[in-house]
Protein backbone atom coordinates (compact mmCIF):
# COMPACT_ATOMS: atom_id res chain seq x y z
CA UNK A 1 0.00 0.00 0.00
CA UNK A 2 2.91 2.24 0.47
CA UNK A 3 4.16 1.58 -2.50
CA UNK A 4 0.84 2.53 -4.45
CA UNK A 5 0.88 5.66 -1.96
CA UNK A 6 3.75 6.72 -3.11
CA UNK A 7 4.26 6.13 -6.63
CA UNK A 8 3.80 8.66 -9.47
CA UNK A 9 1.77 6.68 -11.97
CA UNK A 10 -0.42 5.00 -9.19
CA UNK A 11 -1.77 7.27 -6.47
CA UNK A 12 -4.17 8.49 -7.85
CA UNK A 13 -5.88 5.17 -7.69
CA UNK A 14 -4.73 5.02 -4.04
CA UNK A 15 -6.62 8.20 -3.75
CA UNK A 16 -9.74 6.49 -5.44
CA UNK A 17 -9.03 3.25 -2.91
CA UNK A 18 -8.69 5.20 0.12
CA UNK A 19 -12.02 7.29 -0.52
CA UNK A 20 -14.00 4.68 -0.94
CA UNK A 21 -12.69 3.14 2.38
CA UNK A 22 -13.43 5.56 4.14
CA UNK A 23 -17.08 5.79 2.97
CA UNK A 24 -17.58 2.26 3.69
CA UNK A 25 -16.01 2.62 7.34
CA UNK A 26 -17.15 6.00 8.11
CA UNK A 27 -13.65 6.49 8.78
CA UNK A 28 -13.77 10.04 9.08
CA UNK A 29 -16.51 9.69 12.33
CA UNK A 30 -14.30 7.18 13.69
CA UNK A 31 -11.21 9.28 13.26
CA UNK A 32 -12.99 12.10 14.74
CA UNK A 33 -12.84 10.05 18.11
CA UNK A 34 -8.87 9.80 18.47
CA UNK A 35 -6.84 12.80 20.03
CA UNK A 36 -5.20 14.64 17.65
CA UNK A 37 -1.70 13.91 18.15
CA UNK A 38 -2.16 10.23 17.72
CA UNK A 39 -2.87 11.09 13.95
CA UNK A 40 -0.11 13.17 13.31
CA UNK A 41 1.82 10.54 11.50
CA UNK A 42 -0.86 8.61 9.87
CA UNK A 43 -1.09 9.29 6.53
CA UNK A 44 -4.01 6.61 5.35
CA UNK A 45 -7.44 8.62 4.77
CA UNK A 46 -7.44 12.17 3.67
CA UNK A 47 -9.80 12.16 6.95
CA UNK A 48 -7.07 12.71 8.80
CA UNK A 49 -6.13 16.00 7.00
CA UNK A 50 -9.66 17.18 7.12
CA UNK A 51 -9.57 16.77 11.28
CA UNK A 52 -6.33 18.06 11.85
CA UNK A 53 -6.89 21.02 9.59
CA UNK A 54 -10.10 22.02 11.83
CA UNK A 55 -7.84 21.71 14.73
CA UNK A 56 -5.14 24.07 13.58
CA UNK A 57 -8.14 26.32 12.60
CA UNK A 58 -9.97 26.15 16.35
CA UNK A 59 -6.54 26.97 17.82
CA UNK A 60 -5.88 29.83 15.66
CA UNK A 61 -8.79 31.71 16.53
CA UNK A 62 -8.41 30.95 19.71
CA UNK A 63 -5.17 32.52 19.53
CA UNK A 64 -3.27 29.29 21.12
CA UNK A 65 -0.25 29.59 19.53
CA UNK A 66 1.42 27.78 22.09
CA UNK A 67 -0.24 24.43 21.08
CA UNK A 68 1.37 21.66 20.17
CA UNK A 69 0.94 17.99 18.83
CA UNK A 70 3.68 15.36 19.09
CA UNK A 71 5.99 17.99 20.04
CA UNK A 72 5.05 20.31 16.91
CA UNK A 73 3.91 23.90 16.68
CA UNK A 74 0.95 24.92 14.67
CA UNK A 75 2.89 26.29 11.75
CA UNK A 76 5.31 22.59 12.24
CA UNK A 77 1.90 20.59 12.25
CA UNK A 78 0.66 22.23 8.66
CA UNK A 79 4.83 22.11 7.32
CA UNK A 80 4.63 18.32 7.74
CA UNK A 81 1.32 17.16 6.57
CA UNK A 82 2.04 19.02 3.53
CA UNK A 83 5.03 16.98 2.80
CA UNK A 84 2.80 13.81 3.08
CA UNK A 85 0.58 11.99 0.92
CA UNK A 86 -2.51 14.30 0.72
CA UNK A 87 -0.56 17.56 1.30
CA UNK A 88 -0.72 17.91 -2.26
CA UNK A 89 -4.58 18.30 -2.31
CA UNK A 90 -4.45 20.44 0.80
CA UNK A 91 -1.43 22.17 0.09
CA UNK A 92 -2.79 25.67 -0.40
CA UNK A 93 -5.14 25.68 3.32
CA UNK A 94 -1.78 24.42 5.15
CA UNK A 95 -0.25 26.87 3.44
CA UNK A 96 -2.75 29.64 4.34
CA UNK A 97 -2.92 28.25 8.11
CA UNK A 98 0.86 28.27 8.24
CA UNK A 99 1.03 32.14 7.53
CA UNK A 100 -1.91 32.82 9.80
CA UNK A 101 -0.35 31.50 12.49
CA UNK A 102 2.74 34.35 11.56
CA UNK A 103 -0.05 37.03 11.19
CA UNK A 104 -1.33 36.06 14.83
CA UNK A 105 1.92 35.94 16.76
CA UNK A 106 1.81 39.86 16.24
CA UNK A 107 -1.25 40.44 18.37
CA UNK A 108 1.15 42.17 20.93
CA UNK A 109 3.51 43.46 18.34
CA UNK A 110 5.32 47.01 19.44
CA UNK A 111 7.53 49.02 17.41
CA UNK A 112 10.55 50.42 18.05
CA UNK A 113 11.37 54.19 18.43
CA UNK A 114 13.87 55.83 15.98
CA UNK A 115 13.44 55.99 12.07
CA UNK A 116 16.82 54.26 11.66
CA UNK A 117 15.72 51.45 14.44
CA UNK A 118 12.24 50.91 12.54
CA UNK A 119 14.00 50.42 8.93
CA UNK A 120 16.56 47.97 10.30
CA UNK A 121 14.18 45.79 12.09
CA UNK A 122 11.92 46.42 8.72
CA UNK A 123 14.85 44.70 6.54
CA UNK A 124 16.33 41.93 8.98
CA UNK A 125 12.78 40.71 9.90
CA UNK A 126 9.48 42.78 10.06
CA UNK A 127 9.28 42.72 5.88
CA UNK A 128 7.71 38.89 6.45
CA UNK A 129 4.67 40.37 8.12
CA UNK A 130 4.13 41.52 4.86
CA UNK A 131 4.78 38.81 3.08
CA UNK A 132 3.01 36.04 5.36
CA UNK A 133 -0.29 38.76 4.26
CA UNK A 134 0.26 38.71 1.20
CA UNK A 135 0.96 34.59 1.22
CA UNK A 136 -2.12 34.31 3.44
CA UNK A 137 -4.44 35.86 0.89
CA UNK A 138 -2.85 34.20 -2.04
CA UNK A 139 -4.11 30.91 -0.46
CA UNK A 140 -6.83 31.64 0.76
CA UNK A 141 -8.32 33.40 -2.81
CA UNK A 142 -6.92 30.18 -4.46
CA UNK A 143 -9.13 27.78 -2.51
CA UNK A 144 -12.44 26.61 -3.83
CA UNK A 145 -14.89 26.67 -0.64
CA UNK A 146 -13.52 29.00 2.14
CA UNK A 147 -16.85 28.43 3.87
CA UNK A 148 -16.09 28.19 7.85
CA UNK A 149 -12.75 30.71 7.23
CA UNK A 150 -14.24 33.91 7.46
CA UNK A 151 -13.96 34.30 11.11
CA UNK A 152 -10.26 33.29 10.42
CA UNK A 153 -9.98 35.97 7.99
CA UNK A 154 -11.30 38.29 9.87
CA UNK A 155 -8.78 37.85 12.54
CA UNK A 156 -5.73 37.86 10.59
CA UNK A 157 -7.19 40.99 9.09
CA UNK A 158 -8.03 42.56 12.66
CA UNK A 159 -4.45 41.90 13.76
CA UNK A 160 -2.19 42.99 10.52
CA UNK A 161 -4.77 45.93 10.10
CA UNK A 162 -4.95 47.49 13.76
CA UNK A 163 -1.82 45.66 16.18
CA UNK A 164 0.56 45.90 13.65
CA UNK A 165 0.01 48.46 10.52
CA UNK A 166 -2.18 50.51 13.41
CA UNK A 167 1.14 50.81 15.57
CA UNK A 168 3.87 50.86 13.18
CA UNK A 169 2.84 53.56 10.45
CA UNK A 170 2.32 56.52 13.24
CA UNK A 171 6.33 55.49 14.18
CA UNK A 172 6.86 55.66 10.75
CA UNK A 173 5.45 59.31 9.79
CA UNK A 174 7.12 60.57 13.30
CA UNK A 175 10.70 58.65 11.99
CA UNK A 176 10.31 60.75 8.66
CA UNK A 177 10.33 63.96 10.47
CA UNK A 178 13.55 63.41 12.12
CA UNK A 179 16.10 66.14 11.34
CA UNK A 180 18.21 63.24 9.75
CA UNK A 181 15.32 61.17 7.82
CA UNK A 182 16.74 61.17 4.88
CA UNK A 183 20.27 60.36 5.29
CA UNK A 184 19.06 56.80 6.79
CA UNK A 185 19.04 55.03 3.87
CA UNK A 186 19.93 55.81 0.44
CA UNK A 187 17.20 57.86 -1.48
CA UNK A 188 15.30 56.56 -4.24
CA UNK A 189 15.91 60.03 -6.47
CA UNK A 190 19.28 58.94 -6.12
CA UNK A 191 19.11 55.23 -7.26
CA UNK A 192 19.91 56.54 -11.31
CA UNK A 193 22.92 58.16 -10.48
CA UNK A 194 24.28 55.46 -8.55
CA UNK A 195 23.76 52.61 -10.05
CA UNK A 196 22.82 53.63 -13.50
CA UNK A 197 24.41 55.89 -15.54
CA UNK A 198 28.54 55.33 -14.58
CA UNK A 199 27.78 51.39 -14.93
CA UNK A 200 29.99 49.46 -17.73
CA UNK A 201 28.20 46.15 -17.73
CA UNK A 202 24.39 45.58 -19.17
CA UNK A 203 21.70 46.77 -16.42
CA UNK A 204 18.18 45.62 -16.35
CA UNK A 205 16.25 47.74 -13.88
CA UNK A 206 12.60 46.25 -13.37
CA UNK A 207 9.98 48.92 -12.42
CA UNK A 208 6.88 48.44 -10.49
CA UNK A 209 4.77 50.59 -9.15
CA UNK A 210 4.88 50.29 -5.57
CA UNK A 211 6.72 47.28 -5.11
CA UNK A 212 7.54 46.63 -1.53
CA UNK A 213 10.75 45.69 -0.04
CA UNK A 214 9.27 42.29 1.06
CA UNK A 215 8.43 41.58 -2.99
CA UNK A 216 12.10 42.29 -3.66
CA UNK A 217 13.23 39.97 -1.06
CA UNK A 218 11.27 37.15 -2.47
CA UNK A 219 12.57 37.94 -5.70
CA UNK A 220 16.01 38.40 -4.25
CA UNK A 221 15.62 34.57 -2.93
CA UNK A 222 14.26 33.21 -5.83
CA UNK A 223 17.60 34.83 -7.83
CA UNK A 224 20.06 33.13 -4.78
CA UNK A 225 18.60 29.61 -6.37
CA UNK A 226 20.81 30.07 -9.30
CA UNK A 227 24.01 29.10 -8.12
CA UNK A 228 26.36 31.23 -11.26
CA UNK A 229 24.73 34.51 -9.28
CA UNK A 230 24.07 33.74 -5.84
CA UNK A 231 27.39 35.03 -4.48
CA UNK A 232 27.28 38.05 -6.03
CA UNK A 233 23.80 38.81 -5.29
CA UNK A 234 22.56 41.71 -2.29
CA UNK A 235 19.31 43.75 -1.89
CA UNK A 236 19.04 47.13 -0.16
CA UNK A 237 16.18 49.34 0.73
CA UNK A 238 15.89 52.88 -0.53
CA UNK A 239 13.99 55.62 0.17
CA UNK A 240 11.15 56.68 -2.26
CA UNK A 241 10.37 59.85 -3.09
CA UNK A 242 7.74 61.98 -1.00
CA UNK A 243 4.70 61.82 -1.48
CA UNK A 244 5.18 58.35 -3.15
CA UNK A 245 2.63 58.86 -5.78
CA UNK A 246 3.33 56.95 -9.43
CA UNK A 247 4.20 60.19 -11.87
CA UNK A 248 6.70 61.48 -8.83
CA UNK A 249 8.52 57.69 -8.21
CA UNK A 250 8.84 56.53 -11.35
CA UNK A 251 10.49 59.76 -13.03
CA UNK A 252 12.64 59.86 -10.08
CA UNK A 253 14.22 56.10 -10.87
CA UNK A 254 15.05 57.04 -14.47
CA UNK A 255 15.38 60.11 -15.02
CA UNK A 256 15.03 61.45 -19.02
CA UNK A 257 13.93 63.93 -21.28
CA UNK A 258 13.50 61.47 -24.13
CA UNK A 259 12.82 57.76 -24.45
CA UNK A 260 14.19 55.49 -27.03
CA UNK A 261 12.41 51.98 -27.50
CA UNK A 262 14.76 49.57 -28.58
CA UNK A 263 13.94 47.38 -31.98
CA UNK A 264 12.87 44.22 -29.57
CA UNK A 265 10.95 46.80 -27.75
CA UNK A 266 9.04 48.74 -30.39
CA UNK A 267 7.89 44.96 -31.86
CA UNK A 268 6.49 44.20 -28.21
CA UNK A 269 4.68 47.56 -28.01
CA UNK A 270 3.13 46.69 -31.95
CA UNK A 271 2.32 43.39 -30.23
CA UNK A 272 4.73 41.04 -32.22
CA UNK A 273 5.29 39.43 -29.77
Amino acid sequence: MDNLMNNVLYRDKYDELSAYVARTLDAGKMLALYDPENLIECNSFADIDIILISWIKERLLAEDLIAKLDDKNLCEICETRSRMHFGRKYAKIYGMLRNAYFIIRQANYEPLEGFEKIIDRYVASDYMIDRSYRDFYTNYDELEDTSGLEQLRELVENIYTNEYLGKLLPKWNDGLKEPNALTVIPLQRDFFHKYVRLNKDRTVVIISNGMRFEVGSELFLRMKDNPKSKDSLSIKPMLSVLPSYTRLGMEALLPHKTLELTDDFKELVDGKY
